[in-house]
């Protein structure tokens, strides 16, 4: 299995409510905390540079296999 990571820029702007910013795909997730590194100090990330997360992903994997839900139906559910 193939393995990426995949670097986004979340930060919450209002409750339930976030903005995000996919920023790339790594090959490692050291070369995705050295993007992090470069890119902490700079506009739109320099407010928030706390706010990066690394995820993993598989490639060729389905992800969801039973289905989802929007973030609003996660709510009404409540």
């Amino acid at each position: 299995m193939t393995t990426i990571y995949m670097l986004w820029h979340v930060h919450e702007t209002a409750p339930h409510q976030e903005d995000e910013k996919f920023i790339g795909a790594y090959s490692s997730e050291d070369k995705a905390k050295e993007a992090i590194a470069r890119l902490k100090t700079q506009l739109g990330a320099k407010d928030h540079p706390d706010d990066f997360q690394i995820h993993p992903c598989t490639l060729d994997a389905t992800g969801w296999p039973e289905g989802f839900i929007t973030i609003a139906e996660s709510f009404r559910s409540m």
